[in-house]
């Protein structure tokens, strides 16, 4: 894994600069295919391609979330809202009730 060893990465980012005399020799044809896959400018338009559909999608995941967000605050808005507008209707429903009972009340009181 010391071959992808980010501190030898050169100017072109996908390139590392990697010597491959330190490694043993088994891994050394490995090194060899990967470095003609970068010399290849195929290859490395292919890898910025897939860096560039990488990005936008995840720039789409985080608008999804953060839409999915403001849906989830919204709806929490409208449940409160509807539980405000409930208790407001049993306090004008209780008010019309006491209201009721003190004009019978006030019937009472005139009738004698």
């Amino acid at each position: 894994m010391s071959i992808f060893d980010q501190s030898n990465v050169t100017d072109i980012r996908y390139v590392l600069d990697v010597d491959e005399e330190v490694f043993p020799e088994e891994y050394r044809q490995i090194i060899r295919r990967l470095r003609k896959a970068m010399e290849d400018p195929k290859k490395r338009r292919e890898m910025e391609l897939e860096d560039d559909i990488i990005k936008e999608l995840q720039d789409k995941e985080r608008q999804i979330e953060e839409k999915d967000q403001t849906i989830a605050d919204n709806a929490k808005t409208i449940a409160d809202n509807a539980k405000t507008i409930a208790d407001n209707a049993k306090t004008i429903a209780d008010k019309d009730q006491t209201i009721a009972e003190l004009e019978k009340e006030i019937a009472k009181l005139k009738l004698k």
